[in-house]
């Protein structure tokens, strides 16, 4: 009997199967469990998606902020004699302070900022981070599409993507401005504020950043481009069945999952040292050129020379070339941006490995969860058959 009732289990298992998709048929994945996964799915996303502008944030803090300086001062230790007189070297011994960087780790600058903008000014400006990606896919869908019907789909699809780097170049500089700039200056929601600073953005001033944002977005898709060709496609296994089922003969079952190439990890790490060594750096260009067509009256979170030591000639206000950005940056300022980089990147990969797990572990629950009902629920109805 318990042959027979083995035997009905595969061959259902097995009509299910042959469906192309690895879940009984005729039965929906039970509702608890799908609930959490969705639950699940939505706090990881927004949990990432706040800890991702968190660390934009740091890192645009970190490129902007000025280079401590030395100075001089007393020294402290040289008190007046209680007779009243003072000592002969009070004022000529003097030492040197060196004032450390709001920057130099991540719970410092966290604890700068509650201190200017209350508790919740690391977290002010996600909604304008939402609204400038969602914006960046209507103005190129849109642009594209209007162009498409004028000039055909290939062409229409570039204008679009012109569009949108013209776009993106006046809107990454108003949010780089507005994480610049201290929230007292900023009392209206911060999204009408970056919508009224691209407006009085310049397009001569976006103009030197327009290429180098491009070529940063070219560089981060090759990778993903390449990255992808080794992840499974549809029809491979692990795509369409992301995992299968081997019954024992004990009626127990072992769940196998879909494999991805070595070399999608090999890829993956390149990545990032590509992303350390190459877009990080450019990226911090990319910033100093934006923030310095900041105005000068507008009060900064840190302490910020908007020339970054560059002589306007007889402009009192422009934007820095490329090349001139690159100059602007010390040897500190180099190591500065590399250590909060590399620790930020570590964080980052961090959050995406669990929310990653968080997927996976719950997703297996629900295919586990869904095979041991229909085997179940099969094995019921043979006994109750026999």
């Amino acid at each position: 009997m318990e042959v027979h009732l083995v035997k009905r289990a595969i061959e259902h298992v097995d009509s299910f199967r042959s469906n192309g998709i690895d879940k009984p048929a005729g039965r929906t994945i039970p509702i608890v469990e799908s609930t959490m996964f969705a639950v699940l799915l939505l706090v990881g996303f927004f949990y990432f998606f706040i800890w991702h502008y968190m660390a934009t944030l740091i890192m645009t803090l970190t490129v902007v902020e000025s280079s401590p300086s030395v100075s001089l001062s007393l020294d402290p230790s040289r008190a007046p004699l209680t007779d009243g007189t003072e000592d002969e070297e009070s004022h000529s011994s003097i030492v040197s302070t060196r004032n450390t960087r709001v920057t130099s780790g991540v719970r410092s600058t966290f604890h700068h900022l509650r201190s200017q903008g209350g508790f919740y000014a690391p977290v002010r400006g996600i909604i304008s981070t939402i609204h400038l990606s969602v914006l960046f896919f209507l103005v190129m869908v849109f642009g594209g599409g209007v162009a498409s019907i004028i000039v055909g789909e290939k062409l229409g699809m570039l204008a679009g993507a012109a569009i949108a780097c013209v776009a993106t170049a006046k809107w990454n500089m108003a949010l780089t401005q507005l994480r610049i700039a201290s929230p007292e200056s900023n009392k209206r929601p911060e999204s009408k504020n970056m919508f009224k600073r691209s407006r009085n953005i310049a397009f001569a001033a976006v103009k030197p950043t327009i290429a180098a944002l491009t070529l940063i977005r070219l560089y981060q898709e090759s990778f993903k481009v390449a990255m992808m060709s080794f992840v499974p496609k549809k029809g491979d296994p692990g795509f369409d069945q992301p995992y299968t089922m081997k019954l024992e003969n004990d009626g127990s079952h072992k769940i196998e999952y879909g494999k991805v190439s070595a070399w999608f990890y090999v890829l993956t790490v390149c990545f990032y040292i590509g992303y350390i060594g190459i877009v990080l750096p450019a990226k911090a260009v990319v910033v100093r050129m934006q923030a310095s067509g900041m105005a000068t009256d507008d009060e900064t979170i840190i302490s910020v020379d908007t020339t970054f030591g560059v002589e306007a000639a007889g402009e009192k206000e422009r934007t820095l070339t490329f090349m001139e950005a690159v100059g602007t940056f010390s040897r500190e300022d180099i190591k500065s941006i590399l250590f909060m980089g590399a620790k930020l990147v570590a964080l980052e990969t961090i959050q995406i490995v669990a929310y990653a797990m968080i997927v996976y572990i719950s997703f297996w629950w629900v295919a586990e969860k869904t095979i041991n009902n229909a085997v179940r629920n099969q094995l019921r109805g043979g006994n109750a058959a026999l």
